[in-house]
C-alpha cells in the first residue's frame, strides 16, 4: 500500500522478470487477484472521491474498471486511464492536452501555443504540489526542461498550468 498523498492510497504489486498474461484465470499463473475488506463494515464509505471507483455503480456486478491502471516498471501505461488529481477549488482545469508534453529519459518538452507564464510541475494524486520543474515565461515553440537535479516521485503527475488554469497532466513516466 502505496500513499499517494492526503488520505488517497494505492496499491502496488511489483514483479520482477515476469511476464503477467492478461486475463489468465489459472490457480498458477502470474497473474494477482485481490480483494480490499474493511473489518468493521460501517457502511460509511464514500466512494465519491475514490479515483479507482470513477464511472462503476453501486451493483454488485463484474464491470471494466479502466479507472483501475496497471503500468509497467518504467511507468508505461498497459491498462486504463489514469484519475485526473484533485486539483484545489481555484485551479481551472480545462480539456487535458496531453500532447504539451512528452517525456524522453531525463528531458520532457513541452510544447507551448502562445506566450506567457507557465509553470511545469509534480503534483501527488491530490493535487499537491511535490517538484516545481519549471517556473517562467516561455516563448511559442517547443521548450525542454533536463531532469537530472530532481527527485521524482512514481505515481506522480506531470502538470502544465498557465497562471491558475492546469493545461495538461499525465502520470509521471
Amino acid at each position: 500500500m502505496v500513499n499517494a498523498g492526503g488520505n488517497l492510497y494505492y496499491v502496488s504489486f511489483m514483479y520482477s522478470n515476469v511476464i503477467l498474461n492478461p486475463g489468465e484465470k489459472s490457480d498458477h499463473g502470474s497473474g494477482v487477484k485481490f480483494a480490499l475488506y474493511n473489518p468493521f463494515n460501517s457502511g460509511d464509505y464514500d466512494a465519491s472521491d475514490d479515483p479507482s471507483y470513477h464511472g462503476i455503480s453501486a451493483l454488485r456486478e463484474y464491470v471494466v474498471a479502466d479507472s483501475v491502471v496497471v503500468l509497467d516498471r518504467n511507468g508505461n501505461l498497459l491498462w486504463g486511464e489514469a484519475p485526473r488529481p484533485q486539483f484545489a477549488d481555484d485551479y481551472v482545469v480545462g480539456e487535458n492536452r496531453k500532447d504539451l508534453i512528452h517525456r524522453e529519459g531525463d528531458v520532457i518538452y513541452v510544447t507551448i501555443e502562445s506566450d506567457g507564464r507557465y509553470t511545469l510541475e509534480t503534483v501527488n494524486a491530490i493535487g499537491m504540489p511535490q517538484s516545481v520543474l519549471f517556473n517562467g515565461t516561455w516563448n511559442e515553440g517547443e521548450h525542454s526542461v533536463v531532469l537530472t537535479n530532481y527527485n521524482l516521485n512514481a505515481g506522480s503527475y506531470l502538470v502544465l498550468r498557465r497562471g491558475n488554469t492546469i493545461l495538461s497532466w499525465q502520470v509521471l513516466k
